[in-house]
């Protein structure tokens, strides 16, 4: 049973209305409580979580209708207002649909009309309960996921180390075995080594998806404090050195402006990291990385923020594959380089970057490539 508020200084108005929906009251179609004013509209309110549905004059004394609507959007958004008044003052209606009330009905008016409307503020109100109880439903359900993920995750651990550990063993042991023929001992390494080099790559994912787990369910742990950006890229460049040397790759790093900044700087290194190992996976051989840094500041709000542009020269990504590329286990279909990965690294950085209140997205550059831009606000 939906109950209402009717505030309302005429008291004579509330009897009739009272009196008019006599049966729906008899019938358990809704309850009704009046309020001689706004003032004691919003003590009821905040002594009372089951009403759903305001009704009030504009004119009453102490707290009149357009001031008890602003409060009510503002602590009460789900509750609905349906605002009274006379015939002519549609000056004071227009201002009460701008300020978000749900409807408005004119005095003198018909049972059925306020019947009507009422009927419509209640369908509202139900329509927005079911959406916050399917949206709790698939929080809930997205929280079990993670946690089922991450238990999962790290039962596959120790076994997953078992394979590591004998497969090393294994590939020891055949090679130093002098009793075994040149081509049985050839062939039992190939077979070690494949099997050390799968279960790394099985562990990898194993990883990231315990790391994602934790990242969506809030049990990742951050260490928030004031940080040197220009320290966070150069470490991870260092951790490069090996891979970019293989294919030949320059780094083009530009530091427009250098400053510390506060964040988790493992994580923030992190990503910087995967998206750095992205690059290289995509970029030909002897080409050209370039990482810009900026200091830049909203229009609106003048709050500054770091802007970080990894742009590489490899063969850039579908327009329509830009905003699904964060996705879980997505992966561009420009893979023939043969550079796919699990599809879930850039997951891991959107989660990161959002957790710092950050923004992280991917465009095109003009010519060839792709450029990954990094927003982190200054303090978070």
């Amino acid at each position: 049973m939906s109950t209402i508020l009717f505030a309302e200084d005429d008291e004579s108005l509330f009897d009739l209305v009272r009196l008019q929906f006599k049966e729906d009251i008899n019938s358990d179609e809704f309850t009704l409580i009046h309020a001689k004013n706004g003032k004691e509209a919003l003590n009821i309110l905040e002594n009372n979580d089951q009403i759903a549905v305001l009704i009030s004059d504009i004119n009453m004394p102490e707290v009149d209708g357009l001031e008890l609507l602003n409060i009510v959007k503002e602590q009460y958004p789900l509750l609905k207002t349906i605002i009274m008044t006379a015939y002519g003052d549609m000056e004071n209606v227009r201002t009460a649909m701008n300020q978000g009330a749900f409807d408005f009905i004119i005095k003198p008016f018909k049972k059925s009309d306020l019947k009507n409307t009422i009927q419509k503020a209640l369908m509202e109100v139900d329509r927005f309960e079911k959406m916050i109880f399917e949206l709790q439903l698939a929080k809930e359900a997205n929280r079990l996921k993670s946690e089922f993920m991450a238990n999962i995750s790290h039962e596959l651990l120790t076994p997953m180390h078992g394979i590591l550990n004998f497969s090393e063993f294994g590939y020891k042991k055949t090679l130093d075995d002098s009793s075994m023929d040149q081509e049985k001992q050839k062939k039992c390494n190939t077979y070690f080594s494949g099997i050390n080099q799968s279960a790394k790559r099985l562990l990898e994912m194993i990883n990231d998806i315990l790391k994602l787990s934790l990242l969506e369910s809030g049990q990742e742990k951050f260490n928030i404090k004031s940080n040197d950006l220009d320290h966070i890229i150069r470490q991870s460049l260092a951790t490069l050195e090996k891979k970019l040397k293989t294919k030949e790759i320059k780094i083009k790093y530009t530091m427009l402006d250098n400053g510390t900044f506060i964040c988790d700087g493992p994580k923030i290194s992190e990503v910087i990291n995967r998206i750095m190992q992205n690059a290289i996976k995509f970029s030909p051989q002897a080409s050209e990385i370039d990482i810009q840094v900026s200091l830049q500041s909203e229009n609106e709000s003048h709050n500054k923020y770091f802007k970080i542009c990894i742009s590489d020269q490899g063969p850039g990504i579908p327009k329509g594959e830009l905003r699904s590329i964060f996705e879980k286990f997505s992966q561009s279909s420009t893979t023939n380089t043969g550079a796919g990965g699990r599809g879930l690294g850039l997951t891991i950085c959107r989660e990161i970057i959002s957790q710092h209140q950050g923004k992280i997205w991917v465009e095109n550059n003009q010519s060839v490539g792709a450029c990954f831009c990094i927003q982190l606000p200054v303090a978070v």
